[in-house]
């Protein structure tokens, strides 16, 4: 009878440690992922700022190059009549 209480002692010994090795580094990659979502959102982010800014930068081309055909319309029109 103590051999088998030894025994089951020894069971929930292991048992326990077991379950507390395999936590540690389920938490410890949780924390990991965590950091991973933290940078993916920060990369998003930017890259949405950086459409924004070349989308402006496009649109301010377009406008500036519709004045200078204006203004060379104007000129010619000028220059012709």
């Amino acid at each position: 009878m103590t051999g088998f209480g030894v025994m089951l002692a020894l069971t929930l010994a292991l048992s326990y440690f077991s379950l507390s090795a395999i936590g540690k580094p389920g938490g410890a990659l949780e924390a990991d992922t965590a950091k991973t979502m933290e940078l993916v959102g920060a990369v998003r982010l930017r890259l949405q700022e950086m459409a924004a800014h070349a989308k402006m930068a496009q649109v301010t081309y377009v406008v500036n190059h519709i004045k200078r055909l204006e203004g060379a319309d104007q000129k010619m029109a000028a220059a012709s009549g």
